[in-house]
C-alpha cells in the first residue's frame, strides 16, 4: 500500500467429493460418499510508526462443511446388514454431517528502545479466538436392520445433533532486555481466558436436512 504499510492476503478453497471405498461386502448401494466445502482464509496488516515501532494485526479462519450421504441418493431407506454373510446390503445406513467454524485475530505492537539500560524489544499483544463446531447423525428411517437367516433385530435411534462453543481472550508483554552482549533478559507475563458453553441444539430430521422442531436443553456456560 506504501513504504509504511503492508497488507497480505491467502484464500484457499477446498472442495472435495470422495467416495468410500466398495468390497465384496458393501457394494456400492451401501457405501457413503464425503464430501466437503471446507474454506480457509489469513490475512495480514503492518504498519511502521517509525523505525523502531510496527504495528501488526492479523487474522485467520478456517469454515468446514462436510457431511457423508449415500451414493444411492437413498435417505428414506434403512440400510441392512447380514450376520450370517457379513454383508451390508439395500442402503448405506446413515448419514452424517459436521459444521466447524474458527477465526482467531492476533494484534501486536513491537518497539525497540536503547536509550536507557541497554537495549529493549518491547511487545505488547491481545488475541481473541471464537469457535464452535455442530455435529449431526442419523439413520435412515430411525433404523439399522440386522439380519441372521432372515429378519433378527433392528437398532432404532433418533437424529442427534451436538453443539460446542468456545470464546477466548489472551494479553502479553514482554521485553527481549540487552544489558551488553554478555546479558540479556527475556521478559514477559501472559493472560488466557477461554470461554466454553453447550447451547441448546435443535433435533435434526432423519435426511439432516431440517429439524423436527424438537429442541434439546444445552448445559450452558461449562467453562468460565
Amino acid at each position: 500500500l506504501s513504504q509504511s504499510d503492508q497488507v497480505e492476503f491467502m484464500f484457499n478453497d477446498n472442495i472435495f467429493d470422495s467416495p468410500n471405498q466398495a468390497s465384496r461386502t458393501q457394494p456400492p448401494e451401501t457405501i457413503n460418499v464425503e464430501n466437503g466445502h471446507n474454506p480457509t482464509i489469513s490475512a495480514r496488516w503492518t504498519h511502521a510508526f517509525s523505525s523502531a515501532t510496527l504495528l501488526e494485526v492479523k487474522g485467520a479462519g478456517i469454515y468446514i462443511r462436510d457431511r457423508e450421504d449415500p451414493l444411492s441418493g437413498d435417505t428414506s431407506t434403512s440400510g441392512r446388514y447380514d450376520f450370517g454373510t457379513g454383508a451390508n446390503t439395500v442402503n448405506s445406513f446413515y448419514t452424517w454431517k459436521s459444521d466447524q467454524n474458527k477465526t482467531q485475530v492476533p494484534t501486536a505492537v513491537t518497539h525497540y528502545a536503547d536509550n536507557f539500560a541497554g537495549s529493549h524489544d518491547f511487545k505488547f499483544g491481545v488475541q481473541l479466538e471464537r469457535a464452535n463446531s455442530l455435529t449431526s447423525q442419523a439413520y435412515f428411517n430411525n433404523a439399522y436392520l440386522f439380519d441372521y437367516n432372515g429378519p433378527y433385530y433392528a437398532l432404532v435411534r433418533e437424529p442427534f445433533a451436538m453443539d460446542a462453543k468456545t470464546s477466548g481472550f489472551a494479553g502479553f508483554v514482554q521485553d527481549n532486555w540487552t544489558v551488553n552482549n554478555r546479558v540479556t533478559f527475556n521478559l514477559g507475563i501472559r493472560f488466557d481466558h477461554t470461554t466454553g458453553s453447550i447451547p441448546d441444539v435443535d433435533q435434526p430430521d432423519s435426511a439432516l436436512e431440517g429439524t423436527t422442531g424438537v429442541t434439546f436443553p444445552g448445559l450452558g456456560e461449562i467453562i468460565s
